[in-house]
This record gives structure tokens, sequence and C-alpha cells, in this order.
């Protein structure tokens, strides 16, 4: 388990030694989140955190990468994140496992 920048520490991983990313932050769970542990400050552009950074969609985009490179693998999207960008980006959908409007009406949590 690794706690950092997700893409810096997956460009110093091994090639091929990597077999699941799994990650779970609370997307649109419906409850209100609060964090005990963690407190974001605004920085001196007036933004807090990592918002406007397209960090998601980047991690997103280099696994699919990674996962393209491998050849073999296929995606199941449950994430609505995943879902939409792969929607957006139909040059991802030959990596799923099944067409994408199964993505979509499998993912409770996708709305258009």
């Amino acid at each position: 388990m690794y706690l950092g920048d997700n893409l810096a520490i997956l460009k110093q991983l091994p090639d091929e030694s990597v077999d699941l990313i799994y990650i779970d932050p609370p997307f649109n769970t419906g409850r209100t989140q609060e964090r005990k542990t963690r407190k974001s400050e605004l920085s001196q552009d007036g933004t807090a955190g990592f918002k406007g950074k397209n960090l998601a969609a980047i991690l997103l985009r280099e696994s699919l990468a990674d996962i393209r490179s491998r050849g073999k693998e296929k995606v199941v999207p449950v994430c609505s994140y995943t879902v939409r960008y792969m929607e957006k980006h139909p040059e991802t959908q030959d990596l799923l496992l099944n067409p994408i409007e199964d993505a979509i009406a499998d993912c409770r949590w996708y709305k258009k």
C-alpha cells in the first residue's frame, strides 16, 4: 500500500508489477462526508486541494494506457467517473469487456 501522489508512485513501480489498481474515494455516496484527519487550504491562486488539475483524468488515462499495452485485460467500470470518461473517449471503449451502454445501465450513480 502506498500513500502519496499517484502519478509519481506509478512511475516508480516496475513494469508488470501491478495487477490491480483500486481507488475508492467517497464519490457520490449520497451521504455527508466528514474529513477528520486532512484539511485543504487555499493555495496562493485561491484554489483548494487538487481542484482544476485534472488528476483523476490523468490517472485514469494512464491506467487505461497500461491496460492497453498489456493487450489482454478488459475493463468493467463500476465507478460513474470511469463510465463517463470512457463514454466521452470512444477510443478507450475497445478495452471494455461489455458495450459502454451496459456500463451506463449498470452504474447506479451515472446520471445524464
